[in-house]
């Protein structure tokens, strides 16, 4: 059972369970009660408060048959008498749709997203074409993910993927849908992925025809603008184009001094650039900023291995050979690290950990023969 089901399950606590006797009439035309009857689920509250202002043959009402039908899909899509609530649901397409998005939508005014989520849920088992439907349950989840009621990260996390499933269907007609822009926008913002968040939001402004909707998506627009600029720069400097991606970087070094990836990113780009000390300054601010990072200090160790400050480089791998002791290919950079300081014993002793961390024999191979070197080297 996934982490998302199990949340769902849970919920069928709040429902009783009523029997229909066969022969009983709901006034629903073309549908019978099975032979032997047929128990419907009722949300326990409902029935409740029914129970004690209606009169005992208006308890039970084909609305509340229904609203229990859609929660109890949603808590449990292989409930044994699906089927059976399938049938009697067909009879009732245009009925059963609008009691979801009313009931759904309700419990989104009053703030519970796990409600609407089941609701919806619900209805969207029943008709998986109904894109509006598959849209506003897509909202729900996002909505319910940042109500700040979940507490447990990996369900967040379904929720936001389970989310971002619905609102990327190919399926789905009208990808212009502000609703769904505005949402999918969201759940690529919580990626961190903010190109593809920007691009949906710009395609949502101009599809918008409410002023405060558009206004609402200007500012979010606005708010993740310097996050896109970032993501546009480490992409050209992963890319291997180390100016262009400082021209987008550095400027954002006024909005954004304290955020680390940045400065680490511009170290990146220098250190390609082959500007060393820009590059060294910038990874400082990064170990400032956020403490120890592991990239970072092998970075470093490889700067000052490149000026030939040996013992800088030494102490920078050391430091990460602390977190990861056992990483074959860190060994075999100490290893050479160590004969460029002149400890060719220590250098070999650190390539046979190497080769019993199990690391590559063919880079350990290409290693131990550049230490044979710098031995014979030492000893003329």
């Amino acid at each position: 059972m996934s982490l998302l089901s199990g949340w769902a399950k849970r919920k069928t606590e709040s429902l009783t369970f009523v029997q229909l006797k066969e022969g009983i009439s709901l006034g629903i035309e073309g549908y019978e009660v099975p032979q032997g009857g047929l128990y419907v689920p009722v949300l326990t509250t409902e029935l409740a408060n029914r129970i004690q202002s209606s009169p005992e043959d208006k308890v039970l009402t084909v609305p509340s048959i229904i609203r229990g039908i859609l929660y109890l899909f949603g808590a449990d899509d292989h409930f044994i008498h699906r089927p059976s609530y399938e049938q009697l649901l067909d009879k009732l397409r245009n009925e059963t749709r609008a009691i979801a998005i009313e009931t759904a939508e309700g419990f989104e005014k009053q703030g519970d997203f796990e409600e609407a989520v089941l609701f919806m849920k619900g209805y969207c088992l029943l008709r998986e074409d109904d894109d509006q439907a598959q849209i506003m349950l897509g909202a729900f989840y996002v909505r319910l993910a940042g109500s700040g009621t979940i507490k447990d990260p990996k369900l967040e996390n379904a929720l936001m993927m389970e989310s971002l499933r619905l609102l990327e269907r190919d399926e789905i007609q009208n990808k212009n849908d502000v609703l769904r822009q505005f949402y999918l926008g969201t759940v690529y913002q919580w990626q961190k992925s903010y190109l593809k968040a920007e691009k949906v939001w710009q395609i949502a402004v101009k599809h918008s025809k409410k002023a405060k909707v558009k206004k609402l998506i200007q500012g979010k627009l606005e708010e993740i603008s310097p996050y896109a600029r970032y993501e546009e720069g480490y992409q050209l400097v992963i890319q291997g184009n180390p100016q262009d991606g400082l021209g987008m970087l550095t400027p954002l070094l006024q909005e954004l001094p304290q955020w680390w990836n940045l400065h680490f990113f511009i170290a990146v780009a220098f250190q390609q650039l082959g500007e060393l000390d820009q590059a060294i300054y910038h990874y400082g601010k990064v170990l400032e900023l956020r403490g120890f990072h592991q990239q970072t200090a092998i970075e470093l160790s490889d700067i000052y291995l490149a000026k030939e400050e040996y013992e800088r480089a030494v102490h920078w791998m050391e430091e990460v050979l602390l977190q990861k002791p056992g990483d074959s290919e860190l060994l075999c950079r100490m290893a050479l690290m160590k004969a460029y300081t002149g400890n060719i014993t220590e250098a070999f002793e650190f390539v046979s950990a190497a080769e019993e961390a199990g690391g590559d024999a063919a880079f350990i191979k290409s290693v131990k023969e550049r230490l044979d070197a710098l031995s014979d080297d030492y000893q003329h």
